[in-house]
């Protein structure tokens, strides 16, 4: 082939425009026509500094990199490729196996071939660098139309990280958010190797120093190069495990105010040029303008929902008066808007010596509670007034151990429910994820959220205050109302009672004088018992009657129970209807008690009598008398256990009411006698009953009250 035809190959090669394929062509066609066995081209780099090794033929030189003009291969021979203004575009270097060096013509007609090649190539590179501008600016416009299109940050980045690791030919690429000092992961390209797993790991969180390339590049606000030899210490070594060369870190800034970092890294041979550095600058203005966009749309968006959410809860507590569920609901509203798993309230007792947890988002109500001595944030908040907040529950020594161990707590807040300048409790709220913080945004929100339920609470207090209030009113109406019938009553009773007792004197008299006449009839004998036995009836009526109508006032002397509760029980032993009937008597040995010995028998006695009424077959009654316990504190009881029928659970209601009774005969006040001596004695009486099994009557008297004074 003619030398003319070897120009004409190296002009039909500039149909090619990929340097991958352009390179390997233009060598063989020199090597051919200079009759060399190896062939080799430098390329000079964009930034016109160094000479890169770009494509060899039959060889592999060592010199991947040089400086112009210091390239020395060893009985090679050289010739520069320039183009036609002088520029130098690279360099080529031929050589020959055989013992033929190259002559004064060979080397014209290499140089010849050089600059024709040079111009061919300076073409493809021209056309490659035309091509990457247009890629990049694709690139800046489809970061502009994700800023118009994308309001989510994560779908920003999701659709950003593709595009750009390709315009860089990258093998990493990370975006940094900055996250109260500290730099956040939040978008990730890199090979799915275990060595590139570990990078995310170690880049997930790190803090906004000089330690990394990225930290750099956000502490000078400006875009770092690195080559692993110059790597920070701090992720050299990881670096060089993964064969990282190149990196480049640029500041994501929005209105010159640093919202993050993007950095790539590069595994092959090739530093970052003046055109990539700036192309990674235009990507990171335009992509710092569209994140900051994202973020205040997301920072909108969750202030409006949480806006959302507190009006929702100043409706639900002005719908609901109840505490219990006015508690429930604001936790369950608190941790959503805050944004935690776990949330707490926790109220001051009355003395305001503890805190308790009265309502949390647990399935389980936990029962916690926390002394005001001791050492918490809800504490501390509750004595202080302000919001306490942690990063770390688990060292710090603020916290409760109790709430940070059971639950996993990270970061902790405790926020003060303060109503009228009274502090009611407290709001804690526990996140579980290790790198949440709370920002100062969130700690306002929770504030609101505090002021919102404290005033709820307060509220919820006053409902029961008012509704306690409004009961103890209507129980005193009532109580009014039932001293004035009853005191009518009694009016009508003694009456009655006066009356009935003048005729059954002379009945009793009348009788006295039958039963001394001698040697009566049987039959008159049986009928003067009968009318003497109902004279005793009417008798004990009338005894009933005036009882009630005309109370006495007790007289407390120091008394023996065990003696008043024997006494009592003989006496009711003595009725017609005790026999068939076992007693049992259970008296523990007690102090002498405070009290009227006279209304406490009677009051035995009708507990005593109204068991034997409801045995009218025989069975057993049981009366014991002992010390107990009772709301925290000591009581006497002394107990009339029956084992008859029992009392139906529709009557059971009313077995205190006057004239009350579920018998033939009988007025229906022994009960009510009863319950009024109790009361006299500042005790109660109580009746407990069960169908088929019996009925246990109990009079209580605290000792406090009964005990005597020394």
């Amino acid at each position: 082939m003619d030398r003319l035809a070897f120009i004409k190959a190296l002009v039909s090669t500039g149909g090619e425009v990929d340097l991958d394929v352009l390179l390997p062509r233009v060598l063989e066609i020199l090597a051919e026509a200079t009759h060399s066995d190896v062939a080799g081209i430098y390329l000079l780099d964009a930034d016109g500094q160094s000479l890169i090794l770009s494509a060899a033929l039959g060889c592999a030189p060592q010199q991947k990199r040089v400086v112009p003009g210091e390239l020395a291969l060893p009985g090679i021979a050289q010739v520069e490729m320039l183009l036609p203004l002088g520029h130098l575009a690279g360099s080529v270097f031929l050589g020959r196996h055989r013992d033929e060096p190259y002559t004064d013509a060979d080397l014209l007609w290499a140089d010849a071939l050089a600059g024709q090649a040079a111009v061919q190539i300076e073409n493809a590179r021209l056309y490659a660098e035309a091509q990457k501008r247009l890629r990049h600016l694709s690139l800046l416009l489809e970061l502009t139309r994700l800023g118009a299109e994308e309001r989510q940050l994560s779908s920003v980045l999701e659709r950003a990280l593709d595009p750009m690791l390709d315009a860089f030919s990258a093998s990493y690429l990370l975006v940094h958010l900055i996250s109260d000092n500290r730099m956040v992961l939040e978008g990730v390209r890199c090979p799915p190797t275990d060595g590139a797993r570990k990078v995310v790991e170690f880049m997930s969180d790190i803090s906004l120093d000089s330690k990394t390339l990225a930290g750099r590049a956000a502490i000078d606000k400006t875009t770092v190069l690195m080559d692993v030899e110059r790597w920070p210490q701090a992720t050299r070594a990881l670096a060089q495990a993964l064969d990282v060369r190149y990196g480049a870190s640029s500041p994501l800034l929005a209105s010159d105010r640093l919202v993050g970092v993007i950095s790539v890294a590069r595994t092959e041979d090739r530093p970052f040029s003046r055109d990539d550095v700036q192309m990674l600058e235009s990507c990171a203005a335009h992509l710092g303008a569209v994140v900051e966009h994202a973020r205040l749309f997301e920072e909108e968006h969750r202030r409006a929902r949480d806006l959302s959410l507190m009006n929702d809860l100043g409706a639900i507590i002005a719908q609901h008066l109840d505490l219990s569920a006015v508690l429930d609901i604001g936790v369950r509203h608190a941790a959503r808007i805050a944004r935690v798993p776990n949330a707490f309230l926790m109220l001051l007792d009355e003395k305001a010596e503890t805190l308790r947890v009265v309502a949390s988002t647990l399935a389980d109500q936990p029962k916690i509670v926390l002394s005001m001595r001791g050492s918490s944030l809800a504490q501390r908040a509750v004595l202080e007034g302000k919001p306490i907040v942690t990063d770390d529950a688990t060292v710090d020594p603020r916290a409760s151990k109790e709430l940070a161990a059971r639950y996993a707590h990270q970061a902790m807040l405790a926020v003060p429910l303060v109503a009228e300048g009274k502090p009611l409790g407290a709001l804690v709220l526990g996140e579980t994820r290790v790198d949440r913080r709370f920002a100062p945004a969130e700690i306002e929100t929770a504030v609101a959220l505090g002021n919102q339920l404290a005033t709820a609470v307060a509220n919820a207090h006053l409902f029961e205050d008012l509704k306690r209030s409004y009961e103890k009113l209507e129980q005193t109406q009532e109580q009014l109302i039932r001293q004035e019938r009853l005191a009518a009553l009694g009016e009508l009773a003694a009456v009655m009672a006066h009356e009935v007792r003048n005729p059954l004197a002379i009945i009793f008299n009348a009788i006295a004088s039958l039963r001394k006449i001698p040697h009566p009839r049987s039959e008159a004998r049986t009928l003067i018992g009968i009318v003497a036995e109902e004279a005793e009836q009417l008798n004990r009526i009338v005894g009933d009657l005036l009882d009630f109508a005309r109370p006495h006032e007790p007289i407390f002397r120091a008394e023996s129970l065990e003696g008043i509760v024997h006494a009592a029980l003989e006496s009711a032993k003595g009725a017609e209807r005790a026999r068939g009937i076992e007693f049992i008597a259970e008296i523990d040995a007690m102090p002498p008690v405070s009290l009227d010995a006279r209304m406490f028998k009677q009051a035995l006695i009708n507990l005593i009598v109204n068991a034997i009424q409801a045995l009218p077959n025989g069975g057993r009654i049981v009366v014991r008398a002992r010390e107990t316990e009772k709301d925290g504190g000591k009581v006497i009881e002394v107990s009339v256990i029956d084992d008859g029928p029992g009392i139906a659970p529709e009557l059971r209601g009313h077995v205190f009411q006057p004239f009350f009774t579920t018998k033939a005969s009988g007025t229906g006040l022994g009960l009510t006698i009863v319950k009024r001596i109790a009361e006299t004695h500042q005790g109660e009486v109580t009746v407990e009953s069960t169908v088929g099994v019996g009925t246990t009557s109990t009079l209580r008297l605290s000792i406090d009250r009964v005990r005597p004074p020394l």
